[in-house]
């Protein structure tokens, strides 16, 4: 924590992996303590902030840090029903902010940063105009048409008002072994 003030110590991927591990560590133990005080996921947010335009255009360990740091960042916003604190500006500007043909894990990461997005119009101060929830809905839609196959669920099935489910339903690929009897 306190090389976060450290100009040139901000920029060590290395740290920011630190950091990433010690929020993973600092969830993990949440529950044992009975309060996530957020402390890493802070200074998380120091070493991203000051390398999320590099990470976010390299492969490598910053990249992985950064959608990791950005997962742990989504899981406590949606969780405490706050907005999100990292800067999304980068991403919206890069292949994660687009629908070109890309490998899984960057289209895994489209939606991440889709869920982001979500989280503040939600429950940020941003306007909750019309326009910024209809853009929310055609990302939505355009990443539904543009995903690759390796997304489509397995099952589904369209809600049924007359049934009393009013919910999609979506299977799962499972595996059943059957052994001869004998």
């Amino acid at each position: 924590m306190s090389l976060s003030g450290d100009e040139a110590e901000v920029q060590d991927e290395n740290l920011l992996a630190a950091a990433v591990i010690l929020r993973f560590y600092e969830e993990i133990d949440a529950p044992l303590v009975g309060v996530d005080d957020e402390t890493y996921l802070r200074g998380t947010q120091v070493f991203l902030e000051a390398q999320t335009n590099i990470a976010v255009a390299t492969r490598g360990l910053q990249n992985a840090a950064l959608w990791v740091g950005f997962r742990q960042e989504f899981h406590s916003a949606f969780i405490k029903q706050r907005p999100f604190r990292f800067e999304l500006g980068c991403c919206a500007s890069s292949t994660y902010g687009c629908f070109t043909s890309a490998d899984d894990s960057t289209w895994a990461n489209r939606i991440i940063f889709y869920c982001a997005e979500t989280l503040n119009f939600c429950y940020g101060n941003e306007s909750h105009d019309p326009e910024r929830h209809a853009r929310l809905f055609e990302y939505t839609d355009r990443w539904f048409e543009s995903k690759p196959t390796n997304f489509d669920p397995v099952y589904d099935k369209p809600a049924d008002s007359s049934g009393k489910r009013y919910f999609l339903t979506y299977g799962f690929l499972v595996t059943v072994m059957v052994y001869p009897h004998g």
